[in-house]
């Protein structure tokens, strides 16, 4: 019996870090090695290499052959499936009590993962998030994207990049959603009744890299993902970018009455007064570099928007099968805890 018991304790560590990499070989190697330092070490490290164009699959396996005497389990996925696929992947492998997770381009502070292990147990949460900074900007795209990690300010929710949840409650990612999936496991524990906390002392160093190309690319992505979101749990658009979306909507009442250009322009200012609010209380900067950033924030704020319309266009015509049947997956389950309330309230 007592041999049962160590090896029950041997296979079990207390924390899982699951990692999704993607075309990051350059990136993901000082993760590893901030992981290696931890002071937590009843650690397993999951690392799901999902299909990447680069030689990142190389990286990985020479890593894992220079620590055979660490508890690394590396994944290679036949198919890219995503953010939110590779991590689920990892959760299928893993076999700590808390599962965390953070991105191939962050370095872990030393007493991350014991910190977040912490959380939990002070807690009682099902799932935690931590603190998140980003490097030193290098350019006016990086310097407007600087807070957008910041989850500190905010009600308890989950940030991908410094995140974790206990594995014994049974959630993954929906895969359906890419950018903003992170809202969306917070909003579907919230509605199971579970508790999420923050950790402001477990911190990760986001060390990611954009200029205006990529930043384009990225928000294009991030706003699709978030529509997904809002369609599934019955939300228009987000409040980041509500008053833009009014703007886009309303600019062809132009074209009917020149007057009438009131209209956008109020949307207009209510987004401005919105980036402003959103730059200075939850990214955390400045008035004066608020304005800096207002320019691009604008043009980035617009682009948003745009993308979640035709998002939400090509939705409403049927062109994003999966997530209809997301959202339908998610009704009959809503309907199911509902019905499970409404005999537990008979009985």
């Amino acid at each position: 019996m007592k041999l049962t018991e160590d090896i029950a304790t041997m296979t079990s560590p207390v924390a899982t870090v699951i990692i999704g990499v993607y075309n990051r070989a350059r990136q993901i190697i000082p993760c590893l090695n901030s992981l290696l330092a931890s002071t937590e070490r009843d650690l397993e490290i999951v690392l799901v290499e999902d299909a990447s164009q680069d030689n990142s699959a190389e990286v990985l396996r020479q890593f894992v052959s220079d620590h055979l005497e660490r508890n690394i389990t590396l994944i290679r996925n036949a198919q890219n499936r995503g953010a939110s696929g590779a991590r689920n992947v990892g959760i299928a492998a893993a076999r700590g009590e808390f599962l965390l997770f953070t991105d191939s381009d962050c370095i872990v502070q030393p007493n991350w993962v014991e910190e977040m292990v912490k959380g939990f147990k002070r807690t009682g949460a099902a799932a935690v998030s931590g603190t998140v900074f980003d490097k030193p900007p290098t350019n006016i795209a990086e310097r407007l994207y600087i807070g957008s990690c910041n989850v500190i300010r905010k009600s308890p929710n989950l940030m991908e990049s410094n995140m974790g949840f206990s594995r014994n409650i049974g959630f993954s990612f929906d895969e359906a959603i890419f950018g903003g999936e992170g809202d969306d496991l917070a909003k579907r524990l919230r509605v199971h009744g579970h508790k999420i906390a923050l950790v402001p002392e477990a911190v990760v160093l986001h060390n990611h890299s954009l200029d205006l190309a990529s930043f384009r690319r990225m928000t294009a992505q991030q706003a699709r993902g978030h529509t997904f979101f809002w369609y599934k749990h019955g939300i228009f658009m987000g409040k980041d970018i509500a008053a833009m979306g009014g703007a886009l909507l309303s600019l062809p009442l132009v074209l009917i009455d020149i007057w009438l250009t009131w209209v956008p322009v109020v949307f207009l200012f209510l987004q401005i007064a919105a980036i402003f609010y959103n730059e200075s209380y939850y990214k955390g900067k400045s008035l004066k570099e608020a304005v800096i950033v207002l320019p691009l924030a604008i043009c980035i704020y617009t682009w948003r928007a745009f993308i979640s319309l035709v998002t939400w266009g090509r939705i409403l015509l049927g062109l994003e099968p999966g997530i209809h049947v997301s959202k339908r997956a998610w009704r009959a389950e809503i309907r199911s805890l509902v019905a499970d309330s409404s005999s537990g309230s008979a009985g």
